[in-house]
């Protein structure tokens, strides 16, 4: 992975998330603050594991509001099991559905931060071969699993829209 040094790792013990988007913003430049906090400094080792062949530089981020029925039949979770599991225990567990995001998202109908989506309509793979679905969801399984719950449910109502951060490689 081409950028991912020593430098942009997250000092999560030593700083806030915006100290870390200060500290790595001339890395990276091209990643919103919103990403850099939600994607590289809560989800560092996750990245690691997963994305280490993107070269960070090489990435663009936008934002964009999709219609809730596009984004359930188009975005695809890398680990669907996960989003599913989630997605019933949702629906069943009133733990879930008081959680902090479980709550938010009953009461507005959509998420409080955009998940961040992977435009692969070029067909990139991984680096073992295996594909990578032509709308990935990158992170926010949660609030993919909680919209999907949302959406089937009777007991709430689901935006018609909802904001997403598409990352496209250029």
């Amino acid at each position: 992975m081409k950028t991912f040094t020593y430098n942009i790792k997250p000092r999560t013990n030593e700083e806030t998330p915006e100290q870390y988007y200060r500290r790595i913003k001339a890395y990276l430049p091209n990643i919103p603050h919103e990403v850099v906090s939600q994607w590289l400094y809560d989800h560092f080792s996750c990245i690691k594991q997963r994305y280490s062949w993107l070269d960070l530089g090489s990435l663009r981020f936008t934002s964009e509001r999709w219609k809730t029925e596009d984004i359930l039949s188009k975005v695809t979770a890398w680990n669907e099991i996960a989003v599913e599991n989630w997605k019933k225990a949702f629906l069943t567990s009133q733990g879930f559905q008081s959680s902090r995001l479980g709550s938010y998202m009953i009461s507005e109908g959509t998420w409080p931060v955009p998940p961040i989506i992977f435009n692969n309509t070029i067909d990139i793979r991984m680096p073992d071969g295996s594909p990578i679905a032509e709308w990935e969801l990158i992170e926010g399984h949660h609030r993919l699993a909680y919209l999907r719950a949302i959406d089937i449910s009777d007991d709430w109502e689901v935006c018609a829209e909802h904001p997403l951060w598409i990352l496209t490689i250029r």
